[in-house]
């Protein structure tokens, strides 16, 4: 399992451990590393610039490429990829074991896990393993909370908003959200009844396909509507990544030669198919509930203006902010410029 260290420029010694779960599923963490939070972002000749809000910055800052199949991460078979979250909270465990075994200095640190997107499943069966399966004090690490981004947790919950955020933002006409709203009633149904997961999934996303369009050519950017989709599927030219993370140079230096690697593996994204439309909310409940360090009300919501999906891409100034004063317990008393605070 392939991961990518970054020490903090604060307090490198004290500073919480933060790790970074890009979603898909199937998608590297490498595409946050250098489009989103990370400490670079790659030119068109594949020279780095420093991003100045960069998230190591405050932490000491860990991507991971996974499930197993992910970027740079690579096992034996393809019958091998996870296929369920409770084998990826077992694999990622071990992960830490043994990244912990390679870097004691973070023994016993603050820990916190982040991510976006398909992460809305990662991390709470993460959290949940961590607070539920692991012995106390067998991690090594004091585990202090989770930053789920536009995260995909509750499929019963999430599909009909789509027609609902399609219609406040103007995509569908008054007949197509009339439609829309009888899809996902559909969709939720047949996912309430158990019906085959496979087929419920074809109809939920059928459903998805009538607001998107054809998508090998979407009407507009997945993960932002405010733009066009220049490269579909992920709809950002991410080139300079590709043809940086396959240099025979660079992949010596990271130790990785010989693999390719790709934004997005469609062999694990199709892997987790079965996964897609479980719901991960009770797994949030459970860790809210077993913490520690209790706190009355201490689920907080974030709201930020003028970004897409991905935050620290297009609001990297108030993506610092929420994971700086997340870190250090003030989030509720401190509002980001741009940003609403629903607590």
């Amino acid at each position: 399992m392939f991961y990518w260290l970054f020490k903090s420029k604060s307090s490198p010694s004290t500073d919480p451990l933060v790790i970074w779960l890009t979603g898909g599923p199937g998608c590297a963490s490498e595409v946050a590393l250098f489009y989103e939070n990370g400490p670079y972002t790659i030119n068109d000749d594949l020279s780095l610039n420093s991003n100045a809000y960069a998230w190591n910055k405050v932490s000491n800052l860990l991507y991971v490429d996974q499930p197993i199949g992910t970027g740079f991460s690579r096992c034996s078979s393809i019958f091998h990829y996870d296929t369920t979250e409770d084998e990826i909270a077992a694999n990622v465990f071990t992960f830490l074991q043994g990244f912990l075994q390679q870097n004691p200095e973070y023994l016993n640190r603050d820990f916190f896990i982040t991510g976006e997107s398909y992460a809305g499943h990662y991390i709470p069966a993460l959290a949940y393993h961590f607070t539920k399966e692991i012995a106390p004090g067998s991690l090594n690490l004091n585990f202090k909370g989770i930053a789920i981004g536009n995260g995909w947790v509750d499929p019963v919950v999430q599909y009909p908003q789509y027609a609902e955020f399609a219609k406040q933002n103007n995509l569908v006409n008054e007949e197509e959200y009339t439609e829309l709203q009888a899809g996902f009633k559909q969709c939720t149904d047949m996912i309430n009844s158990g019906a085959d997961s496979m087929y419920t999934l074809e109809v939920c996303q059928l459903t998805m396909a009538s607001i998107l369009g054809n998508p090998l050519a979407p009407r507009f950017n997945v993960y932002d509507i405010r733009k066009g989709c220049d490269v579909p599927p992920l709809c950002y030219n991410m080139s300079n990544s590709d043809r940086f993370l396959n240099d025979a140079t660079i992949q010596a230096k990271l130790g990785v030669s010989g693999r390719k690697w790709v934004e997005c593996d469609q062999g694990v994204h199709t892997a987790l198919l079965g996964d897609w439309l479980n719901n991960l909310a009770a797994k949030i409940e459970y860790v809210l509930e077993s913490g520690q360090l209790k706190e009355y009300k201490n689920f907080k919501f974030l709201r930020v203006y003028n970004a897409g999906h991905m935050v620290p891409m297009d609001q990297p100034v108030n993506a610092l902010n929420m994971l700086q004063t997340f870190m250090m317990g003030t989030l509720h008393m401190e509002r980001p410029q741009t940003s609403e605070i629903i607590q």
